[in-house]
């Protein structure tokens, strides 16, 4: 067996992108969703994990960045789902993993200090899951509809 010098072993890993999308409800159990101003459909806040970020440092910058909130309740693992690289829209997406937290419930006065960064989003609303499911794009349907059902953190592949 030969030795590989740990830098270049290193450098050869494969690279995985990787994002993460808050679930947050309000005391009705309405799920907050986003209308982004780059997509057709509604999204959850989130975004890309960063370079020497962790998951729950993603988590919350994303959170501050798109709607102004600093999420200082606890956070629970709700899914994680890998995707396959795929090709749409016209371009070459990379493998990825997607990561949803259950952010829990924020209450009325929290709810007054949501700040939508509108240079991303046009608009946000609370709404039932089943309004949600219509709105949000498949594989995050998938997601929050698995975790729902189980009540606890699952792993997906694609979804499913």
């Amino acid at each position: 067996m030969s030795f590989i010098d740990p830098q270049l072993y290193y450098q050869s890993l494969p690279q995985k992108r990787v994002a993460v999308g808050a679930l947050i409800f309000n005391e009705q159990g309405e799920i907050l969703i986003l209308k982004p101003n780059y997509k057709n459909a509604w999204m959850i806040p989130g975004g890309v994990v960063e370079k020497d970020e962790s998951l729950s440092s993603a988590l919350f910058r994303e959170t501050k960045e798109e709607i102004g909130l600093d999420l200082k309740n606890e956070i629970k693992l709700a899914a994680l789902d890998y995707r396959p690289a795929e090709f749409s829209d016209n371009v070459n997406k990379s493998e990825s993993l997607q990561v949803l937290f259950d952010c829990g419930v924020i209450n009325r006065e929290n709810q007054l200090l949501i700040k939508l960064d509108k240079t991303e989003n046009t608009e946000y609303k609370f709404c039932s899951l089943s309004e949600a499911m219509n709105l949000l794009i498949t594989p995050l349907k998938r997601r929050i509809s698995a975790y729902i059902n189980k009540k606890t953190a699952i792993y997906l592949n694609n979804g499913l």
